[in-house]
């Protein structure tokens, strides 16, 4: 007679002849050196986490720090705030956490860490231990990221500062520069110079004090060639000068095509008449714009001056002479001396001029 397994039975044994494994997230090393740093500077390394299987609620915790040295006998005051966690982001450098949420098989994540011992602290090794677990795997496993902490020396170097880029720029428009900043221990300030006269404090827009970006907006007003470089300090007031750069500012470009409203259009004979010029760019600001009769090259009538709204009113009298009067608007965009059609820099307007008889039998 035959035995009958069960259907149940048969999908376990089936399960552990293949070794169905249990999930787990662990660190891809257990040690993490970030190296030798001096106090006042910052030192950073990077570990993975390892999801095995799908894991909930996966997080990251700091379970011990070193004692501070200066109060050897009390375990309450360890070091943290010394090595932390800058990403992912977690919950403040003191007991960092950070929550990953699940993670799927085979899913890693790089956990940034940093060193960064205040002015004061003794040299020697520090340590801390993270730990990252998941529901499915509570004990987790543990990292250990130790950094040397090495005797304060005067600091002599100055800050290494590059060239100013971009090296070009448009007349009346803002334009931001750039330097590069890099310093053994730390940059702490950088001041724009424009034609040799400080123009005032840069921003640090991306990197870090030891190797950062600096930033600064300036607008220039007078086209031509000028000359641009950063200075910048260090904690021990070190002074490091960038090189001096040309940077060519090209005069602003005035854009658009020029046009001409006539109004009140119709008028009666002798009526006031307004013309506004408009179409052009703030760029155009300053350029006289002239109107003309009966052709480009005709009588002028009146001329008004382009504000930043790239367009003016002007007045004058309407003919006396009932019918249509041909009007013209001219702006000299390129200051060529010269007004074409082609490159938009005239406008046209028909004035209707009402009187006796006209235009009415």
């Amino acid at each position: 007679m035959k035995k009958i397994i069960p259907l149940i039975a048969i999908i376990l044994l089936a399960g552990i002849a293949q070794g169905v494994s249990a999930a787990s997230v662990d660190w891809d090393r257990t040690m993490l050196d970030l190296g030798n740093v001096v106090p006042g500077g910052t030192i950073f390394g990077s570990a993975t986490v390892v999801s095995t299987g799908i894991n909930n609620n996966v997080r990251i915790v700091e379970q011990d720090v070193s004692l501070d040295p200066l109060y050897p006998n009390s375990p309450y005051y360890r070091l943290y705030g010394l090595i932390n966690i800058t990403s992912p982001p977690g919950r403040g450098e003191i007991y960092d956490i950070v929550e990953l949420g699940t993670l799927g098989d085979g899913q890693r994540v790089n956990v940034e860490f940093k060193c960064e011992p205040r002015q004061n602290l003794p040299p020697g090794d520090y340590w801390a231990t993270f730990s990252v677990n998941s529901t499915e795997d509570v004990p987790g496993s543990i990292l250990n990221v130790t950094c040397i902490v090495l005797p304060s020396s005067p600091d002599i170097q100055p800050p290494t500062v590059s060239s100013v880029t971009p090296t070009t720029a448009i007349q009346g428009q803002p334009q931001t520069y750039r330097v590069t900043a890099t310093d053994n221990v730390g940059v702490v300030s950088c001041n724009f110079f424009w034609d040799s006269v400080d123009k005032g404090a840069m921003t640090l827009v991306s990197g870090n004090a030891q190797n950062g970006v600096w930033a600064k907006t300036y607008t220039e007003n007078v086209a031509g060639t000028h000359v641009a470089k950063a200075e910048c300090r260090d904690a021990a007031n070190n002074l490091g000068i960038g090189p001096d750069t040309n940077i060519e500012v090209t005069p602003r470009q005035c854009t658009g095509n020029v046009r001409l409203l006539l109004s009140p259009n119709p008028v009666q004979r002798g009526g006031r008449v307004t013309a506004t010029v408009y179409g052009l760019s703030s760029e155009c600001a300053g350029k006289d714009a002239l109107i003309r009769y009966k052709s480009s090259n005709g009588p002028l009538v009146t001329k008004c001056t382009l504000t930043s709204s790239g367009m003016c009113r002007a007045f004058f009298i309407a003919p006396g002479q009932p019918g249509f009067h041909p009007y013209f608007a001219l702006v000299d965009k390129n200051n060529d001396g010269r007004y074409d059609w082609s490159f938009g820099e005239i406008g046209y307007a028909l004035l209707k001029v009402l009187g006796w008889g006209w235009p009415y039998p």
